[in-house]
């Protein structure tokens, strides 16, 4: 009933686009979607200043909405969805951070150009098909009437051996890679924006300046109910009561978008900063099957993995990296062995992490903002080459 549901939906909203079509003249107008929060992301905000600076030209619009979970919110969100298909057939370029309705499920104008610049770096826990009818993913039913990730032109990866997982994932051919990095990566490796968001912290966190060293807990997303029984509690609240503040600084980010920040003196509890953010004011980070251990290699960081409930997350969603091998990290099933490592400064070597660095999140270019923003203006104008595309050489 549900695919039937969803197949009536797809030759509605197929049957409105072709009048959309018809009306909605294409522009030189760059359109960005997102579900992953209601407003823009890093990479989206810092491609679209570097366009506004080097190519004015083009109109650029935000439509940057998650999908509410009340039902007045889905409704609201159904309008919003062929707001979306305006943009999109009167854009040269749209450019994603997620998996996208109207993208998918529907047949564009063939000058249309769409970018994937999925929002989590490297690949290490699998995702999109890779997982499709897994307990962590999304019924082959859905995946197969809503077209899942469908009509992409070019797949931006963070380097060359994410390209395959990356493939899987999105069900695309490699050749449609741009394996360039995300504008991210400028950010967690450049000085003015390290040094502006360790400004920014501290403002709002006074408390950790206080010459004690600090360690981030940045766990995975988890979900839970039905078969995914997990308990996302309990990671955090073991690693609240391990942490000795007379010695350290905690700071706790959960995928709900809150900050812990816990010192010897405070408690505070806000929601401000990306993980990547949190990233610059810390010593140690501490996650599980997260991407940010591929946004803390840029800088260089120690990166410690609590793996608690390892078997059971590995059965139910998989990883593209083998978790012993591939991850220049300390590991421990036990928070207490993570913090006795950390309290005898035990850390993986420079060289392990740079290396690592270079294989999965290399910035062999300079500055990835600069060199994607030259691309869609390529596109836009359609006389790009295909000199950056993966060739798996």
């Amino acid at each position: 009933m549900k695919t039937v549901a969803m197949a009536i939906l797809r030759y509605f909203l197929e049957f409105v686009y072709c009048f959309i079509k018809f009306f909605a003249s294409t522009k030189d107008k760059i359109t960005y979607i997102s579900r992953q929060s209601d407003t823009p992301g890093i990479d989206f905000s810092m491609l679209s200043d570097m366009i506004k600076e080097k190519y004015p030209q083009y109109d650029q619009r935000m439509l940057c909405r998650m999908i509410p979970k009340s039902k007045s919110g889905m409704i609201k969100y159904a309008f919003h969805i062929f707001t979306q298909m305006w943009h999109i057939a009167s854009s040269k370029v749209v450019i994603l951070d997620t998996y996208c309705i109207p993208i998918s499920l529907l047949h564009h104008k063939k000058s249309l150009v769409v970018i994937q610049m999925w929002h989590a770096l490297g690949a290490f826990k699998k995702f999109g098909l890779s997982v499709a009818g897994q307990a962590e993913g999304t019924s082959l039913d859905v995946v197969k009437a809503m077209r899942m990730h469908k009509g992409y032109d070019y797949v931006l990866a963070s380097g060359d051996c994410c390209v395959p997982p990356f493939a899987e994932a999105f069900g695309t051919d490699e050749s449609k890679f741009l394996p360039i990095g995300l504008p991210r990566m400028d950010y967690l490796a450049e000085d003015k924006y390290v040094s502006a968001s360790r400004e920014r912290i501290y403002q709002a966190y006074p408390q950790l300046v206080n010459g004690k060293k600090t360690i981030l807990y940045v766990p995975t997303f988890r979900r839970s109910g039905g078969v995914n029984d997990y308990d996302m509690e309990y990671a955090s609240n073991e690693v609240k009561n391990a942490v000795d503040l007379s010695r350290f600084n905690l700071i706790i980010k959960t995928h709900s978008g809150s900050e812990l920040v816990m010192t010897d003196s405070e408690t505070s509890e806000n929601r401000l900063f990306m993980g990547m953010d949190l990233i610059a004011v810390s010593d140690y980070i501490i996650s599980d099957y997260s991407s940010i251990v591929f946004e803390a290699a840029i800088p260089l960081k120690p990166v410690y993995l609590y793996c608690y409930d390892r078997d059971k997350y590995i059965t139910d969603r998989g990883l593209y990296l083998d978790y012993d091998k591939d991850i220049p990290a300390i590991k421990a099933r036990d928070i207490a062995d993570i913090i006795d490592s950390i309290s005898r400064d035990e850390r993986p070597s420079i060289a392990d992490i740079s290396a690592f660095a270079d294989k999965y999140v290399s910035r062999r270019y300079g500055s990835v903002t600069k060199l994607l923003a030259e691309i869609v203006d390529e596109l836009a104008r359609g006389v790009y080459d295909g000199r950056y595309n993966y060739t798996g050489e």
